[in-house]
């Protein structure tokens, strides 16, 4: 896929994700959740637990890569998928990819499902799926867990959409060197 033509596709996706999580608040007259659940508890602890889930879990990411044949072999894939990015290109992908599924996901649907919220991890790794995918499926489903726990204790989308971020700038970085 032409480079302008992924990140095009890319906040276009991620933009319209935005659109329905908001839409979706107003519907169930539940604007003032957003509010609540936008930072957290505590700004600065949600910006420090985002950074470190960030790194820690991309550090974990590159050791699967570096000695496992299949994570190895799955970002062969992505790789081909995406091509060569530069660094703009990357940030603006890595950053409408988590801001608009982290609304959508952490955000409208971890809302909407209260008491079940941890099925949100679900949804998300099965967006994440495809032909020969399964791998990321599962992972992103993981990381989707991961997420669900920090906004469910309150650490806001503020932590994970900064860690969600993260992960990609650092995964599609690597990717694209």
């Amino acid at each position: 896929m032409p480079r302008n033509a992924l990140v095009l596709a890319a906040s276009v996706l991620y933009g319209i994700f935005v659109c329905i999580a908001v839409l979706w608040f107003w519907i169930r007259e539940r604007q003032h959740r957003l509010s609540e659940i936008a930072v957290g508890d505590d700004a600065m602890w949600s910006l420090l637990l985002g950074a470190a889930v960030g790194l820690g879990v991309s550090g974990v990411i590159w050791l699967g890569v570096r000695y496992l044949k299949q994570f190895s072999k799955l970002e062969g894939r992505l790789q081909e998928f995406i091509g060569e990015l530069n660094e703009t290109e990357i940030i603006a992908i890595a950053m409408t990819s988590a801001i608009g599924e982290e609304m959508l996901f952490r955000g409208a649907l971890q809302d909407h499902l209260g008491g079940y919220w941890y099925l949100s991890a679900l949804v998300f790794g099965l967006l994440h799926t495809g032909p020969g995918l399964l791998l990321w499926a599962g992972v992103a489903t993981v990381l989707g867990l991961l997420f669900s726990v920090m906004v469910h204790f309150g650490f806001g989308l503020l932590s994970v959409t900064v860690a969600h971020a993260l992960i990609n700038f650092i995964s599609l970085r690597r990717m694209s060197l």
